[in-house]
């Protein structure tokens, strides 16, 4: 069940690492402004993923209720929320962006360069929601191996795209970062309408009335109340990023194409823990529905090694060869050499951050919302309060600045590890 999520949780990590590859032969300006515009791309797409992952959890409870009427209902209202919360953010961020760009860069050129891809892309913000919200529904009802075939046409739209209108192939006319971001734009389209017609012609029944709403009602209320403290969540999270990737801004521009390819390794390797723990969370769900949550601590350790074993393979080849995956991205020898040497502290850093992501997503599997809003708040303030001291006040070196990022895991997985332990979490109703 996990490897068809894999490649559903891929998705936004295989985007970032084709807009990198492709951008990186454009210049170090163009690789750095790509970091960040994903990161403030991802800070307005808050609010659409939480809805997608509120309508994960319930979907996942009402599954293990055998309630399919009152999941369809939830699946309706959520849907109909992303829409309407994304209508709103496209146009705010389409307004915000050359402000933002131009309050957060100290270089011009990227600053301009950031405003150029979030024009476009910023219309792709309902196609991320929708299409996580049709996915979070496939994977609670188990009809997961969809997720594949989807993925791949993500990937292989948006490759097309990119080598199109980056470049100006086919006598188009050569877009730069605004080709990354219509290819964004495009990939995003195709996967969601692959998802619905999907769900209508193969779930949606009498039984799972899907694609019917009929206003908002409680379940809405309920999406709500779980969505809201996984909205602060994930903009805490993304916030995290583009407050890390802004911090290595100010040691200077190369510093911060550093911090581009090195982010685009890791997102890599945090491929297989994004499946699992996207898998745990609907199966906590499950196991708690069917009155079964004494069978938690054993799904988590099975995933945990799955995890594991899953990532070893490109743990290995990032520890010892980071210049292979360096290389496709680096534009000048200097960025090479400084990326490879972080890369090694990154790769290093997944040791902790595996177990500690499979239980925070347990934790989020039993609906307790609110506990994994507060850890997340830990695993970021530590995070940006080490790499600020580290680069800023220290001056350390690139590399040595992302030994923040396995020391706030560290101390991430403390706090989930007691909390899950202690069934504080059963104080929540969904």
């Amino acid at each position: 069940m996990s490897l068809p999520v894999v490649f559903l949780a891929g998705t936004d990590t295989l985007d970032h690492l084709i807009n990198t590859t492709f951008v990186s032969r454009l210049g170090v300006a163009e690789l750095g402004a790509i970091g960040v515009a994903d990161s403030i791309l991802l800070v307005f797409c808050v609010a659409p993923l939480a809805v997608a992952d509120g309508i994960q959890i319930v979907a996942a409870r009402r599954v293990g209720e055998q309630r399919t009427h009152a999941l369809a209902k939830a699946f309706n209202e959520g849907l109909a929320l992303i829409v309407m919360l994304s209508a709103v953010l496209t146009v705010a961020l389409k307004l915000a962006s050359p402000s933002i760009a131009a309050a957060m860069m100290d270089s011009e050129q990227v600053g301009r360069l950031v405003d150029s891809f979030l024009q476009i892309a910023a219309y792709g913000i309902v196609f991320s929601g929708a299409a996580f919200a049709f996915g979070g529904l496939l994977i609670s009802l188990g009809r997961t191996r969809v997720l594949i075939p989807a993925t791949l046409i993500f990937v292989a739209v948006d490759v097309a795209c990119n080598y199109v209108l980056v470049f100006g192939k086919f006598g188009l006319p050569a877009l730069g970062m605004r080709g990354v971001a219509v290819g964004f734009l495009v990939a995003g389209f195709s996967v969601c309408l692959f998802l619905a017609v999907y769900l209508w012609l193969r779930v949606r029944s009498p039984d799972y009335p899907l694609f019917q709403f009929r206003g908002f009602h409680r379940s809405s209320w309920t999406l709500s109340r779980l969505s809201a403290p996984l909205a602060l969540q994930d903009l805490v999270e993304n916030s995290r990023w583009l407050v890390f990737f802004l911090i290595l801004e100010r040691v200077g521009v190369e510093a911060l194409a550093v911090g581009t390819i090195v982010y685009t390794c890791y997102v890599v390797l945090w491929i297989p823990t994004e499946g699992f723990a996207d898998t745990t969370c609907s199966l906590v769900g499950r196991l708690v529905g069917e009155r079964r949550s004494s069978e938690v601590g054993r799904l988590v350790r099975y995933a945990t090694s799955g995890a594991a074993l899953a990532t070893v393979p490109f743990l290995v080849a990032a520890f010892l060869a980071p210049q292979w995956l360096a290389m496709a991205f680096a534009p000048e020898p200097a960025v090479f050499a400084e990326s490879s040497a972080a890369l090694r502290v990154a790769a290093l850093g997944m040791i902790v951050t595996i177990p500690a992501a499979i239980y925070v997503s347990a934790l989020l599997g039993t609906g307790d919302t609110p506990a994994v809003f507060l850890v997340e708040l830990v695993l970021t303030s530590t995070m940006l309060a080490a790499a600020y001291t580290t680069a800023v006040l220290w001056r350390w070196p690139v590399s040595m600045i992302w030994l923040s990022l396995p020391f706030a895991w560290m101390v991430a997985f403390g706090v989930t590890y007691g909390w899950v332990k202690s069934g504080l979490w059963r104080r929540v109703k969904v």
